[in-house]
């Protein structure tokens, strides 16, 4: 059994379920009246755990989700109970729709062919294909085209044994000009299906920053998921109301001297300038702590910045502690969290946020802490 003292022995992913769930309100707060959301939980809900943030947020009457892959959905499926909608954004791959289909799972046709496959293999198991339609408006991903989306939605829905649930696309959040058209594009595909006597069950378009910026292009529903989580732009006109939810921890598990002219790590790119004191932490980049923070991190040691010596190594990286002399083997490090910020935390490197959190692996259990207090936790023990 995955005890806490186990999961936080070396390194861990911890999330506040009070700062979560402040987020998840302070979206809905967001929405106009009758607007639903989808909580999009790809790539493991970024790296913070899909399957116990999909149960927490069902349990706060969350029914909508979203998901990358089938993979990803079946996940989520099994997880909640049968009521739970989960769209697959991406494509739904020859393979994978026997499974898309026993699940009841709501998949993403971009294509004529995608829908005639669909409809076949459906109608072959005896199953009702749902799916939402996607458009591409601009950010040139999937989607039909704007020249072809209102006839081959049209033509599609004539197959048997499929379910047209939705239509959506997605901002490419150029310029709020573009951003502006491409909400007007889905709007003439939507208008020229209903023209043709095809009713669009829900229309959808927003992110997580969408929705607080552009409002007025809600339609039936927005899709969440960094908000949720805790960040948003600097723009963001009320940041009180979000708290990064997610911190990365880690212990130290030696303290050692070294000399100046000395390199810590792989490889000798960066000699010591002065006698250090280094502190060797259980966390590298099989973690999710990025190789690219080598030189240049920071972490947080007894509320104070130790900054990333040498090479960030597959399970291990040293940090300077000369300054920190109360630094302990066995004490917690933050690498994520406390004074660190998400967009501080990935600027160090030039990183991406959501691609640094996404990169959290499953050796990283996830802690659940509510009230100050560990609820759950995910990881390879049961």
């Amino acid at each position: 059994m995955l005890t806490y003292d186990l999961a936080t022995a070396r390194a861990w992913a911890e999330i506040d379920v009070d700062k979560l769930l402040s987020n998840y309100r302070g979206a809905l707060l967001e929405l106009s009246p009758g607007v639903r959301h989808y909580t999009v939980l790809k790539a493991n809900a970024y790296g913070l755990g899909a399957v116990p943030i999909a149960k927490i947020l069902y349990g706060e009457g969350g029914r909508l989700f979203a998901a990358a892959c089938v993979l990803e959905a079946v996940e989520l499926k099994n997880a909640l109970p049968p009521d739970a909608d989960v769209l697959v954004m991406g494509e739904t791959m020859p393979p994978e729709i026997p499974l898309a289909l026993s699940y009841g799972i709501v998949s993403t046709v971009s294509s004529y062919e995608g829908a005639r496959l669909l409809s076949e293999r459906a109608a072959q198991a005896g199953q009702t294909a749902r799916f939402h339609c996607k458009v591409d408006t601009g950010l040139h991903r999937l989607g039909f085209s704007l020249e072809e989306a209102t006839d081959a939605i049209a033509r599609l829905l004539r197959l048997p044994a499929i379910r047209f649930e939705g239509l959506y696309s997605h901002l490419q959040r150029r310029s709020t000009a573009f951003d502006r058209l491409q909400a007007k594009r889905l709007v003439r595909i939507r208008d020229e299906l209903t023209a043709r006597g095809v009713m669009v069950p829900m229309l959808h378009l927003l992110d997580s920053i969408g929705m607080w910026r552009y409002p007025e292009y809600q339609f039936d529903a927005v899709r969440g998921a960094a908000f949720l989580f805790g960040y948003t732009p600097q723009d963001y006109p009320r940041p009180e109301n979000i708290q990064f939810a997610l911190s990365l921890k880690t212990r130290i598990v030696r303290i050692h001297d070294a000399q100046a002219g000395e390199c810590l790590g792989y490889g000798c790119e960066h000699p010591l300038k002065r006698h250090t004191r280094a502190a060797t932490l259980c966390i590298g980049y099989a973690d999710g702590y990025p190789r690219a923070m080598s030189h240049v991190g920071e972490a947080e040691v007894h509320g104070r910045r130790a900054k990333v010596i040498g090479v960030v190594c597959m399970d291990l990286v040293m940090v300077d502690v000369t300054d920190i002399p109360e630094a302990r083997v066995g004490d917690i490090v933050t690498m994520l969290g406390g004074s660190i910020g998400i967009f501080e935390y990935a600027g160090f490197s030039g990183g991406y946020h959501n691609e640094y959190i996404s990169l959290l692996s499953r050796r990283v259990p996830r802690v659940y802490v509510k009230a100050g207090k560990p609820i759950d936790i995910e990881g390879y023990l049961p």
